[in-house]
């Protein structure tokens, strides 16, 4: 980006005019940084900064918080397994996603179940939507779960399912009690 300084300036001043939350949180957070030295996510972990790194502060608790989320769906979803008696396994994670590998006897229940499991984490305003593709032979043949007779919107409305997929207690240091 070649800029002059007052277009770098005039460009802050005009998205803090626009998103004036996105200002406040930072502030927040440089506050909580310098009173305690650490910021915190939701999930109780702590980021060691010193002050003049405020700036990271969001940063760290957008993608902490991500990959708390993210370790407790994976813990949820293999204890699930496990306790169904189901032959799926959680194989690996890639990036933002999780690599499940299942019979296909097993997807019309399992798909939905960790949908479910990703999606009701009980401890946001903002709902957060799991996606999910199924690979019958090939990656680079990634096919929606309708594509392959899941009906896993009914399934997510499903009162029935939700019920059936217990959740992991936590403990208040983050770790499964």
């Amino acid at each position: 980006f070649p800029t002059q300084g007052w277009q770098a300036r005039k460009w802050l001043i005009d998205y803090h005019a626009e998103f004036p939350s996105v200002k406040r949180t930072n502030g927040d957070f440089k506050t909580q940084l310098i009173r305690n030295g650490y910021v915190s996510n939701p999930f109780g972990r702590r980021y060691y900064l010193r002050s003049s790194e405020a700036y990271k502060c969001l940063n760290y608790e957008c993608q902490g918080t991500s990959a708390d989320l993210m370790k407790r769906a994976m813990v949820d979803i293999c204890v699930w397994l496990r306790e169904n008696g189901f032959k799926s396994r959680l194989l690996m994670t890639v990036h933002d996603e999780l690599v499940i590998e299942m019979p296909r006897s097993e997807q019309k229940v399992v798909v939905p179940a960790v949908i479910a499991l990703m999606e009701e984490h009980g401890m946001f305003r903002i709902p957060i939507e799991v996606d999910a593709e199924v690979v019958t032979r090939r990656w680079s043949e990634k096919v929606s779960p309708e594509d392959v007779g899941i009906d896993w919107e009914a399934c997510r409305r499903s009162s029935k399912l939700l019920h059936t997929v217990k959740k992991t207690k936590w403990s208040s240091r983050g770790i499964p009690a």
